[in-house]
């Protein structure tokens, strides 16, 4: 039986275990498109358990947590502004991170902070504010560079009003559509850190 444990928040579970989970999707995909191909109502294959949309979102959401069985695939960009004579700063970070490797029906992991910098003209004061976005999907299929993603659940934090801190809270989804690889740099060294309150979120069934 494979062993689970919890570390930083996250799943983490034996190879075998993701491999099964993996192998489901894999197996519903196939069954919907010959669903599709042969415009017949939907059946699934010998020996396979069929799942409703929540459970294969959670399946999904599970995937995306497990230890990797396979070298993961990290894509990471960055971008900064200034306004007002300098006075205001913008920052992004944007990752996309696919800890079993960038296979289709794969688990996809969306991180995206935007950080703002405003200093009064006048009084000097700073004030400094950060808003983060971080969803948690699957890879639906992959064209040479273009990755189609569907996103699954999503959660969210800004910083409160004066530099008090924020709270996480589950939000909509970003938009499901493909993505294009070559606008991001490779690293696959970099791993999402977001905390337990926000993976605590995202484990959350739907309601």
């Amino acid at each position: 039986m494979a062993c689970c444990t919890s570390t930083g928040g996250r799943i983490v579970s034996s190879s075998a275990s993701v491999d099964a989970v993996h192998a489901e999707l894999q197996q519903e995909e196939a069954d919907r498109r010959t669903k599709t191909m042969l415009g017949s109502p939907e059946k699934p294959s010998k020996g396979h358990v069929q799942h409703n949309p929540s459970t294969l979102k959670a399946l999904r959401r599970k995937l995306a947590m497990m230890k990797p069985r396979a070298f993961p695939r990290a894509y990471v960009r960055s971008s900064s502004s200034r306004q007002n004579h300098g006075l205001d700063t913008y920052e992004e970070f944007v990752a996309l991170v696919f800890p079993q490797g960038l296979e289709a029906a794969c688990a996809a992991q969306y991180y995206a902070k935007m950080s703002s910098r405003h200093v009064h003209e006048n009084y000097g004061c700073v004030m400094e504010k950060d808003h983060i976005k971080f969803a948690l999907g699957g890879v639906v299929s992959i064209a040479g560079t273009k990755v189609h993603v569907k996103w699954d659940r999503a959660v969210d934090y800004c910083d409160g009003s004066f530099g008090s801190p924020g709270t996480w809270k589950v939000v909509e989804t970003p938009a499901d559509g493909v993505l294009d690889t070559t606008t991001f740099r490779a690293d696959c060294g970099y791993t999402i850190e977001a905390p337990e309150s926000a993976w605590a979120l995202l484990r959350q069934e739907q309601p």
